[in-house]
């Protein structure tokens, strides 16, 4: 029976086939011949039901390797979920983020709005760039300034929407970010992109207003909210603005200083006028000459240097009346000699 199991399927059919007309054939068949090919009938019916059993019994493994895959699939989603659902937010973190050269009483204000509607965990974040015309203030200086208004919930970054200086102290399973920005940094020429990245993923910034009820740790998602506007108007200059504080600090008087400002320090007050009254185009640093511009300019040079080359004496004699070395004379010599 194994023999015959082994026996290619192609041929066993053929076998049957013939086994069949064995049957059917003339009575002149010999007894044996009839009964091999009954048997060779009867061996193929069997090798058709263990082909059926072992395609029956691979579907089956391969239906249960699927369910075991897909059951395994969930329960890992739903641990996922569970993980996420344990790590609640407990904490949101508020970043007001700006160059603030320097802090006027309107970025004091809008601070003061933000801490209302977030709480203590409200922070000014600002690098340490300094860069003319627009920030000439290094941190330190910005900082004595932002003290002054009466906050000190500040902090030197590299990169003020990461600012990982600051998030680095609270715990990044359980703590929120929202950064407030200008309304132009969202709408008159977006600085952020909210929505989704090439890959499919949602951006990394996205809306707090539709997200608050459902927010992710600072490592996955950052949320940006439209800080509140505060407009204050400076006679004669326009609505107070970094760009307009540094005009009228540039020159400004006691007086001045503190209607402006809000409060009166002399040191403040001289470093300001003192910074804010430097030009206020940055001078460009000098740049070596490009090699073409060297050589567009060596021919002049020579051109130049032309002249007092031609009146040497060694030029102006030509290279026939040019006297002969003494060896090359010697030779001439021996060489008449010889004749």
């Amino acid at each position: 029976m194994s023999a015959s199991l082994a026996i290619n399927d192609n041929k066993s059919r053929r076998i049957g086939r013939n086994g069949a007309r064995g049957l059917r054939g003339s009575k002149k068949g010999s007894l044996k011949t009839m009964l091999d090919s009954a048997t060779f009938g009867k061996e193929l019916v069997v090798f058709d039901e263990v082909q059926r059993h072992a395609k029956t019994k691979k579907a089956a493994k391969t239906k249960k390797a699927a369910k075991t895959k897909k059951a395994a699939k969930t329960k890992k989603a739903a641990k996922k979920q569970k993980a996420g659902a344990s790590k609640k937010i407990n904490k949101v973190l508020l970043v007001y983020p700006g160059r603030f050269q320097p802090m006027g009483k309107h970025h004091a204000e809008t601070f003061e709005l933000l801490k209302n509607m977030f709480g203590e965990d409200t922070f000014i974040v600002t690098s340490n760039k300094v860069e003319l015309p627009k920030s000439p203030l290094n941190f330190k200086e910005k900082e004595v300034i932002i003290n002054k208004h009466g906050i000190y919930n500040v902090r030197e970054v590299k990169n003020p929407y990461q600012s990982k200086e600051l998030t680095s102290e609270y715990n990044p399973e359980t703590t929120a970010i929202v950064f407030a920005v200008g309304d132009k940094d969202m709408r008159e020429n977006p600085r952020f992109k909210i929505g989704v990245k090439k890959n499919g993923d949602p951006s990394y910034f996205q809306n707090y207003e539709d997200n608050k009820s459902n927010l992710l740790p600072y490592t996955e998602h950052g949320y940006l909210i439209v800080a509140p506007h505060v407009d204050i108007q400076i006679p004669g200059f326009g609505e107070m603005s970094g760009t307009t504080l540094r005009r009228v600090l540039s020159n400004a008087d006691k007086e001045t200083f503190e209607n402006v400002m809000g409060f009166y320090d002399e040191g403040i007050h001289d470093m300001l006028k003192m910074k804010f009254s430097q030009p206020m185009v940055e001078k460009k640093p000098k740049t070596k000459a490009s090699p073409k511009t060297k050589k567009a300019s060596s021919p002049k040079k020579a051109s130049r240097s032309s002249p007092k080359k031609a009146s040497s004496p060694r030029k102006s004699v030509s290279p026939k009346k040019r006297t002969s070395s003494p060896r090359k004379t010697r030779a001439k010599t021996k060489k008449a000699t010889k004749k």
